[in-house]
């Protein structure tokens, strides 16, 4: 069975007798819903202001998917200082290979509840999770609708 990182918390999971499993997630107010999926996920947990902190990755990526959760877990502690508290119950970080990228290519990009990370090669990957983190409130509290008014 494969592991979800998901927008949201995972309220359910229910196995379909037939080798499938329906998994169901819950959050509020989401702008979104992002969800990615492995069999050789693993995850990395920490408890920060009363958030469940996951940082999501694959076995070759266990040192860079502690540095994300550090970062991760300093930027929230900073951001509910200045934004406010963070208003989930789960901050998911995925962490994306380095061979899905250019070799000097540090990445990230946000969904609800959720961020996509790349630490390798050069660039300011603490930064760029930072970053990523930031779009929980604004983004994710403070928004647009960024069909109707996209500017």
């Amino acid at each position: 069975t494969a592991a979800v990182a998901a927008s949201g918390v995972e309220v359910e999971v229910l196995n379909n007798g037939d080798g499938t499993v329906t998994r169901s997630y819950r959050g509020s107010p989401l702008r979104g819903f992002a969800l990615f999926m492995s069999e050789d996920f693993q995850v990395s947990q920490e408890m920060v202001n009363g958030v469940r902190l996951n940082t999501w990755y694959l076995p070759d990526d266990v040192d860079t998917s502690q540095a994300v959760l550090q970062v991760v877990a300093d930027a929230v502690t900073v951001f509910d200082e200045h934004f406010g508290p963070y208003p989930y119950a789960e901050l998911d970080a995925v962490v994306i290979p380095d061979a899905r990228f250019p070799a000097d290519m540090v990445t990230g990009v946000e969904y609800p509840t959720l961020v996509v990370v790349r630490h390798g090669g050069a660039g300011e990957p603490e930064f760029v999770t930072a970053h990523e983190v930031a779009h929980q409130w604004w983004y994710g509290i403070v928004g647009n609708d960024v069909l109707q008014e996209p500017w």
